[in-house]
């Protein structure tokens, strides 16, 4: 008896090995918030840049109407000397029609002012929304938190969703860790008390513990995997998000820019009606009228200029008013030449010649002018439908990169799933596990209670 004492206390005081001490309980709020802390700032700092580049995009895209406005006025300023001059010439060299050419050129001179006053107004208001635009772009940069406040409550829902998921597998793991620990324990006692009674239960006994040892060891690398896959799938769904959210907006700006060109296609199909019913009004008038009435029409007819926004439909149309307009001149030009043949000889046949001359040498200079004009707008055409066209093309290219870029992050995502319920799967074999331990502990309290 007092030797089977000794031998008791000597293995009571002999220290165990360092695999099987107990592990502290690990606390169930700790390790969440600093690994949540760098994540979340990466991911609002993330979004911050892209607004900043969005903005400094529209920075730069106003800048550069703003040059082009600023040329625009230089150009109608050159214009308005040039033509300025011209007329003070003009009136300085015909003196016996001061009138009429007065009113003409004032008439030119008051439509390029209100052009003038119409650009600078446009100037100014994108000048204030460059500073808009600057304003908002030191706020964005001065100010990243209240912007991650409000972006965190409005876009990050399902990555909270996620968080709690992690925080629940998190806290299932600690309640494992801490049965594993009073299980190497209660096999740590099991093991002292029963070395001497049972041989069998001593075999048994190191099995048990590498087992308890290699389900330690699984379930953390069980909890690392879980970590990862969390992680990727927050990392994938917020990316979606935002290739999501740049899809919708591809669309949304599509319908509202085809919805103003309807609007903008009606409202010139009004005006060329208008303008169609003019030019026949004209076209009878000049069958009717004499010449000077023909010449003094088209010195205070609106000269017709095409611009970046005129529409297939419109160019069309004013091909169409051109070559009514060639035909009108032509016209008066046949009604000239029979009325040069008609005129008999003498001084005020002299007269009337000079005066048809002039008259053709301006209606020559008219129809090099239309078919000049004629020929820009075929021009302008033909760019404006190669431009369609490589816009219909991008359009396209980019629909087909969405579609794949959509189908790539499900098929992700669906790997993760997978990869979510396999380890799931694990989990619920190591608990099987752990109870079958418990048994077997259980099995062998009983035991060592038959033998005392």
């Amino acid at each position: 008896k007092k030797m089977a004492t000794k031998a008791r206390t000597g293995r009571k005081a002999s220290p165990t090995p360092s695999r099987l001490t107990p592990e502290p309980p690990v606390e169930k709020d700790e390790g969440i918030s600093d690994e949540e802390d760098p994540a979340e700032l990466r991911l609002l700092l993330e979004l911050n840049e892209q607004e900043a580049a969005v903005l400094r995009r529209k920075v730069e895209e106003l800048e550069g109407e703003e040059e082009m406005l600023k040329r625009k006025v230089r150009e109608l300023q050159e214009k308005l000397s040039a033509k300025t001059s011209s007329a003070s010439s003009k009136v300085l060299f015909k003196e016996t029609e001061p009138t009429k050419s007065n009113a003409i050129y004032e008439k030119k001179i008051t439509v390029l002012e209100e052009e003038m006053n119409d650009l600078r107004k446009k100037l100014l208001e994108k000048e204030r929304e460059c500073e808009r635009l600057n304003t908002e772009l030191t706020l964005t940069q001065k100010k990243p938190k209240i912007l991650q406040k409000t972006k965190s409550l409005d876009a990050d829902q399902q990555a909270l969703d996620l968080k709690r998921q992690l925080q629940v597998v998190e806290q299932e793991a600690s309640v494992l860790r801490t049965r594993n620990n009073t299980l190497e324990s209660d096999n740590e006692k099991l093991m002292s008390e029963n070395k001497r009674l049972l041989l069998s239960q001593s075999k048994k006994a190191p099995q048990d513990k590498m087992a308890s040892l290699e389900t330690k060891v699984r379930i953390i690398e069980l909890e690392k995997k879980l970590e990862q896959a969390n992680k990727t799938l927050a990392e994938k769904e917020e990316e979606l998000k935002s290739k999501t959210s740049m899809d919708v907006k591809l669309p949304e700006k599509a319908s509202s820019l085809s919805i103003t060109e309807i609007e903008k296609l009606k409202k010139d199909l009004s005006k060329a009606e208008l303008e169609n019913n003019k030019l026949n009004d004209a076209l009878r008038r000049l069958k009717e009228e004499a010449v000077t009435d023909v010449i003094k029409f088209y010195k205070e007819r609106t000269p017709k200029k095409p611009t970046d926004l005129t529409t297939k439909l419109q160019m069309k149309k004013m091909v169409d008013d051109l070559e009514s307009e060639i035909g009108e001149i032509l016209t008066a030009f046949k009604k000239c030449d029979e009325e040069r043949k008609k005129s008999a000889s003498g001084s005020v046949q002299n007269n009337d010649l000079s005066k048809y001359k002039k008259e053709i040498q301006d209606l020559k200079s008219k129809l090099d002018q239309t078919e000049r004009e004629k020929k820009n707008y075929h021009e302008e055409k033909e760019k404006l439908e190669k431009l369609y066209k490589s816009a219909e093309e991008d359009k396209k290219r980019l629909d087909g990169e969405v579609t794949k870029i959509s189908s790539k992050t499900e098929l992700e995502k669906k790997a993760l799933r997978d990869a979510k319920v396999k380890l799931e799967k694990e989990k619920s074999e190591l608990e099987s596990k752990l109870d079958k331990l418990l048994k077997e502990k259980n099995e062998n309290n009983a035991a060592k209670d038959e033998i005392n």
